[in-house]
């Protein structure tokens, strides 16, 4: 004997409490839409989807509630958004830097005030914790492609007493400086070693 209990459909998709963020922006995100198997794990995906695009856009203390859509008897599904504040990058800021200056090393990361920002609020960029996770790499693989393969970089983040403004510092380690002892090829039997290396850009 079989018993299937068939998911109910999708009636509507509602959001509440965002102001900031659009209804596109959220619905893209979670990917729900009217007409769809109402599926309690999909629900739970579109509020986990949901809040790691807020974090990422500027809002790092937003979360998302499920007022509807967990229970069989629930005909829809309905997100109570809390944005919080909006983050933005007041300062940056490197310590520990020797090999490069500031104002080169600010050149290769994504993680800054913004061009404008001393003229207004609107004009600096969002604090954006996944780049500068990517700017964290960029900088790594700037050292080490200078020779400073043991180069460590650690962000600190403090954000003001409004809870508005984020100043991001990067702590950077750089350690020893490697240098080619020799070059050496192995295994040609047909040419010289010393004439191949004539052809080396690495000295």
């Amino acid at each position: 004997t079989f018993e299937f209990i068939e998911r109910p459909y999708i009636q509507y998709v509602v959001h509440q409490g965002n102001h900031y963020v659009s209804e596109k922006k959220l619905a893209k995100e979670h990917g729900l839409k009217k007409g769809d198997a109402l599926s309690p794990f999909n629900v739970r995906e579109g509020r986990r989807k949901m809040e790691e695009y807020c974090h990422q856009n500027g809002f790092p203390k937003a979360d998302v509630l499920i007022l509807e859509g967990e229970n069989p008897q629930d005909k829809g599904v309905v997100y109570i958004v809390n944005e919080g504040p909006i983050q933005r990058v007041k300062h940056v800021t490197f310590t520990g830097n020797r090999l490069a200056s500031a104002s080169r090393l600010a050149t290769f990361i994504q993680s800054t005030p913004g061009a404008f920002s001393y003229a207004s609020p609107y004009f600096s960029n969002r604090f954006d914790r996944l780049k500068l996770e990517q700017d964290v790499e960029t900088l790594k693989k700037y050292y080490r492609s200078l020779g400073y393969f043991r180069a460590e970089i650690g962000r600190e983040i403090v954000v003001d007493n409004s809870g508005y403004w984020v100043t991001i510092n990067f702590i950077i380690n750089e350690g020893p400086r490697y240098k080619i002892r020799n070059v050496e090829i192995a295994g040609s039997t047909k040419f010289e070693s010393s004439k191949l290396t004539d052809f080396l850009k690495l000295k």
